[in-house]
């Protein structure tokens, strides 16, 4: 119910600005002087400023145009001037009922947005593969991590448990097909970053699943380095 409202108050905003927005153009360039003769020397400044108030009571501007067609200009018949009091007063309903309409609005549209029960974390933490395949995968020196690989019987995703805090502060997991003693190969894939303690989940982009390869860690801070790697090999 709330979302049928929210979604009908839309349409009728939306089409009352853009008949608004299409009325008050030609109003501020030709018109304006035909409501009140003073805005015929009007710059360009002046059209600028009584745009907005145009478009947000264009149907008040629409109906005094059209008088002023009606009565024509061989004979124009005197415009009664409202006094600044008056002129306040409708100035001021127009401000309190925008006031009023905007917060209404938007706090329907937050009520009526879909909901979804699982948490932003949860929807961005990757859901693990169901098969385990048996790794020929050591502890890497100097990380408390160890590796297990999944597939869903089409792709494949590893697996790194970190069961203690890491001693650098921030690290990066590449996978390559082959390790080098300095830096990382140019062929290599970033995964993502490790932490600890946690459970990470990366997806391997392999063409030839469970190709052997070989995990870089790389220290971002300070001076990168390699601190570690983990050859892979299925079983």
């Amino acid at each position: 119910m709330a979302e049928a409202v929210v979604s009908l108050l839309w349409t009728v905003a939306s089409a009352y600005s853009i008949v608004g927005v299409s009325f008050a153009i030609p109003f501020v360039l030709f018109w304006s002087g035909r409501v009140d003769p003073a805005a015929k020397a009007g710059t360009l400044g002046f059209r600028l400023a009584i745009l907005p108030g145009t478009i947000a009571m264009w149907p008040l501007m629409a109906l005094r145009t059209l008088r002023s067609f009606r009565q024509g200009t061989k004979h124009p018949q005197p415009e009664r001037h409202e006094t600044a009091s008056v002129q306040r007063r409708v100035h001021g309903a127009a401000f309190i009922s925008l006031s009023v309409a905007l917060p209404v609005v938007c706090t329907l549209a937050l009520l009526a947005r879909p909901r979804d029960q699982r948490s932003t974390a949860s929807q961005l933490r990757p859901k693990a593969f169901p098969n385990v395949i048996p790794l020929k995968a050591p502890m890497p020196s100097g990380l408390p991590v160890s590796a297990t690989l999944r597939t869903d019987g089409t792709n494949d995703q590893i697996q790194l448990d970190a069961s203690r805090t890491i001693d650098e502060p921030i690290v990066a997991v590449f996978w390559s097909r082959n390790a080098e003693p300095r830096g990382v190969p140019k062929d290599a894939i970033f995964l993502g970053s490790v932490w600890a303690p946690a459970r990470h989940l990366f997806a391997l982009p392999l063409e030839n699943h469970r190709e052997p390869g070989v995990l870089i860690f790389i220290a971002l801070a300070g001076e990168q380095r390699v601190i570690a790697t983990l050859p892979l090999n299925a079983q």
